[in-house]
């Protein structure tokens, strides 16, 4: 949908309740009937679920939450496997962070949604390659 809305969440530091808050939104904007959806732009591998698959309590939060269901790689465009600054364990992982794929993502889900709560990533200017935050 073009007229698609949504919201940027953010916050001063990692570990300050984005996924919180954008779980409840999303829980919030379904219950009025609102077909909306997560997004997270970059998130590090937590755990092992039950199934033996790499899992992060960012996702499965905005996953649960959103009445637009999909899997969570549609819900994020990068999984870097440890938790960290993202452009530092990308490099490790030989990946190069790039603004463009993430828009691409973003794009897509917002095709499909009328609003999008978008969990970022760290804090507010957490650098994403050596140019961009």
């Amino acid at each position: 949908m073009s007229n698609s809305k949504g919201v940027f969440i953010t916050g001063t530091d990692t570990e300050v309740g984005k996924p919180l808050v954008s779980g409840a939104l999303l829980l919030k904007l379904c219950r009025q009937g609102i077909n909306t959806t997560g997004f997270k732009p970059v998130v590090a591998v937590i755990y092992l679920n039950a199934h033996g698959k790499t899992q992060t309590e960012d996702l499965e939060t905005l996953r649960i939450a959103s009445n637009l269901k999909s899997n969570a790689l549609n819900l994020c465009p990068y999984v870097l496997d440890q938790p960290a600054a993202p452009h530092l364990v990308a490099a490790q992982q030989g990946l190069a962070l790039e603004t463009r794929v993430l828009i691409n993502a973003f794009k897509r889900i917002q095709n499909k949604a009328d609003f999008v709560v978008v969990d970022g990533v760290g804090g507010f200017l957490v650098p994403l390659n050596d140019k961009e935050d």
